[in-house]
């Protein structure tokens, strides 16, 4: 919401909100995190006569078509229509979204240390369908790394997640 608010905004006021929105990001796929940097790295004009804006973005040079199987980046492209469906008519919308403290927040729950089983991370991480060969490899070998505390000196950075 706030990206698509701040496409709104006059040219003067983006530069300052672009560079704070940079800050947010994606962490699950690589390929969505950079998609969301791309967003903000390449602010276009909106107008209210736009059909919709996931052609827009697509057609952009920066866009890689690899992105249109993507199936995070398809859903965010059809949050983004949506968003500009029901809020392209609404001039002072980054005004709004902004003028308060706290009208949009986020709860973070840890899960790790509240006793839930690995099917409710199956079911949160895949939505329901079975996990691939991979990411089963890679929860297994994850807490591997953990369990036996590989990476206990190893700098944020450089570690396997």
């Amino acid at each position: 919401m706030h990206w698509y608010a701040a496409l709104k905004l006059d040219h003067s006021k983006q530069k300052g909100v672009f560079s704070v929105l940079g800050k947010f990001t994606y962490e699950t796929r690589v390929s969505s995190r950079d998609f969301c940097r791309a967003l903000i790295q390449n602010p276009f004009e909106v107008s209210i006569e736009d059909e919709n804006l996931s052609s827009k973005i697509i057609d952009a040079s920066w866009f890689f078509l690899v992105w249109k199987s993507d199936p995070t980046i398809s859903a965010m492209l059809r949050t983004i229509d949506d968003i500009h469906k029901y809020f392209k008519s609404i001039d002072n919308l980054w005004d709004i979204l902004t003028e308060k403290e706290n009208l949009i927040s986020f709860n973070y729950v840890e899960l790790e240390n509240i006793g839930l089983t690995d099917d409710l991370y199956i079911k949160m991480n895949a939505r329901g369908k079975l996990l691939s060969s991979f990411e089963n490899f890679k929860a297994s070998f994850l807490k591997k790394i953990t369990d036996n505390r590989w990476e206990n000196q190893t700098n944020l950075v450089e570690t396997f997640f």
